[in-house]
């Protein structure tokens, strides 16, 4: 029996090392393309961050910032100014270009850098803000089996889940399609687990996406794409479950969400949701993981190069809980 082992370890031994080979890859390099990437909001002026891409095996990929670009500002199709370079070493390019102008709802804002590796630019619209009128919550908390504590008398226990529902009101606008992203933020304790499965708008997301069935959970901490095309013109309510775990019954009390309804440009939509997709780990991105998928495509609106100039407008809700649910 032994010996039957010792050959089998050898056999698999041998395989895996057939597995590595020495690759020479520079002949695979590619000529590096401008990155230029914008998000254009009313909360801010317009900013823009220029750099090139990398070959992935370079060691160093620190430098990639490009400080020495040409930038033009265009609104609404008349050149605005030259926007300039701010240093700011928290950044990754080590800088960004900055504009002296706000922008507003339904500006057409164009971008054009010149750089040595050639020219990039994109255009973008300003959607409409959609606010968020109204947000109802209700909850439940329940003994969670898979959490032991120790409670006061020193005996063992079971900790708490908190199942705490959302009821998000707004109003589509008719006149046009639309593209939203809706994100529920972690303020003051870590999120657990937002579940989107309950929602017609995700499901009918997802499977666009994924082509998962819709019984599936629909998770994603860092908020969720969605389009109008099943609530067109409607004033809908939305509903997102927040699920909390914790050691205290009384949690519910302490907690706090801030609420941010994106309305998002056709390009930022295309662009966020593949990002959204592949951070929060859809079925499709854990496939790609092992080897048994195609990676997903990145959205790229960039005419000379690579990146995304989307346009946003964000409405803000914020809720203390111990408002909601006094004594």
């Amino acid at each position: 029996m032994k010996k039957e082992l010792y050959f089998s370890l050898c056999a698999i031994l041998c395989c895996l090392s057939s597995c590595y080979a020495d690759l020479n890859l520079e002949k695979y390099r590619p000529d590096p393309k401008v990155v230029l990437n914008s998000v254009v909001s009313p909360d801010t002026i317009v900013m823009a961050s220029v750099s090139r891409t990398v070959f992935y095996p370079d060691p160093d990929k620190s430098n990639i910032g490009i400080n020495d670009a040409d930038v033009d500002l265009y609104v609404n199709q008349t050149f605005y100014e030259k926007m300039k370079w701010t240093p700011d070493t928290n950044l990754v390019n080590k800088g960004i270009y900055t504009s002296t102008y706000p922008p507003n709802t339904g500006d057409h804002i164009k971008i054009v850098a010149n750089t040595s590796l050639g020219t990039a630019w994109a255009e973008d619209v300003l959607p409409i803000l959609v606010p968020i009128e109204d947000i109802k919550i209700s909850y439940i908390t329940t003994d969670d089996p898979l959490t032991t504590i120790v409670k006061p008398d020193g005996s063992m226990g079971y900790g708490y889940k908190h199942i705490i529902t959302y009821s998000i009101t707004f109003t589509d606008d008719a006149a046009k399609q639309n593209f939203y992203c809706i994100r529920i933020d972690n303020a003051p304790f870590t999120l657990d687990m937002i579940d989107y499965s309950r929602d017609p708008v995700f499901i009918a997301q997802q499977s666009i996406i994924d082509g998962s069935a819709s019984d599936n959970l629909i998770e994603g901490k860092g908020g969720r794409t969605f389009t109008d095309d099943l609530i067109n013109g409607k004033t809908y309510t939305m509903t997102i479950r927040d699920i909390v775990k914790s050691t205290s019954p009384n949690l519910i009390k302490e907690l706090s969400r801030d609420f941010y309804l994106y309305a998002l440009s056709e390009s930022y939509y295309k662009y966020l949701t593949g990002i959204l997709n592949v951070e929060d780990e859809s079925i499709t991105g854990s496939l790609t993981d092992f080897g048994f998928a195609e990676p997903k495509y990145h959205f790229n609106n960039i005419n000379g190069g690579v990146g995304i100039l989307g346009t946003v407008h964000t409405s803000h809700r914020k809720i203390d809980f111990k408002d909601v649910f006094p004594e």
